[in-house]
């Protein structure tokens, strides 16, 4: 067994869903204004849909987005985001848009009215139980120093026997998060992820959220929306009721926590 160094992954990179119509023409317009008023800037114009900023200065080309085609930049798959979006706003999301506070930025801000939860208290204590336990890992991690490391499995099929037999703690998330593998698991997870969730496996998905960062770039948020995406897939079909609360709460913290709300629909 070795000894560790605690190292926090940081990324000033953030990754938002958008939307396309009307409210997509109105910030791109903004965006060319701003590029001729200021000249350069960091950030996008206000996006009336999510209440906040931007995260990239960019004008999306729908029109040039061929679905079948492979995604190949990041200009793409934001379009493809947004393309998915506007399912979501053509069905009647009409909240009223609130500009995002200090405060919003220091932990995820969830009102579930908006996001539609009202009609479930199953999800809406679920998502008070989750900020929980995310305080609760990040109490735990600014207390280590160092990580008594174990050897990680480096198969797919040696981390499934794990997972689906042993039940996750806050060490070994920390140890995946300093060793950069807690994407390659979600990855896996996403593969596994079926309409009878193993109980061990189950402990391990939530597990990952509670760890992982608030603040992901766009390559990594994207493997939360596949695994969002398929319990989507899933829930498809006929659920108990166990397995259908299961998904659910997937698809809340993506859509929540990183900006995926076209999902929550």
């Amino acid at each position: 067994m070795c000894s560790r160094k605690r190292q926090r992954r940081d990324s000033d990179e953030d990754s938002q869903g958008d939307f396309t119509g009307d409210v997509g023409d109105a910030i791109n317009e903004k965006i060319r204004q701003t590029e001729q008023n200021v000249g350069s800037y960091i950030q996008g114009p206000f996006d009336p849909i999510f209440g906040q900023r931007r995260a990239f200065p960019v004008i999306l080309d729908l029109n040039s987005i061929d679905k079948n085609e492979p995604m190949n930049d990041v200009n793409t798959y934001l379009a493809m985001v947004r393309m998915e979006a506007q399912q979501f706003e053509r069905h009647g999301f009409d909240s009223a848009p609130r500009e995002k506070t200090e405060a919003d930025v220091e932990e995820p801000h969830i009102e579930p009215d908006q996001d539609g939860y009202k009609a479930n208290p199953l999800l809406t204590d679920f998502l008070v139980e989750f900020k929980t336990k995310r305080k609760e890992y990040e109490e735990y991690r600014s207390t280590l120093t160092d990580i008594d490391a174990i050897e990680l499995p480096q198969t797919q099929k040696e981390w499934k026997y794990v997972v689906f037999n042993n039940e996750p703690t806050f060490d070994i998330m920390a140890q995946l998060i300093e060793e950069d593998e807690i994407i390659k698991l979600a990855v896996y997870f996403t593969k596994w992820l079926n309409r009878d969730v193993n109980p061990s496996f189950e402990n391990w998905i939530f597990h990952l959220l509670y760890a992982i960062d608030d603040v992901l770039n766009a390559s990594d948020v994207s493997v939360l929306r596949a695994l969002a995406k398929k319990a989507l897939k899933q829930a498809e079909g006929q659920l108990d009721e166990r397995n259908q609360l299961i998904m659910d709460k997937i698809v809340t913290i993506v859509g929540s926590f990183y900006g995926q709300k076209d999902l929550l629909m």
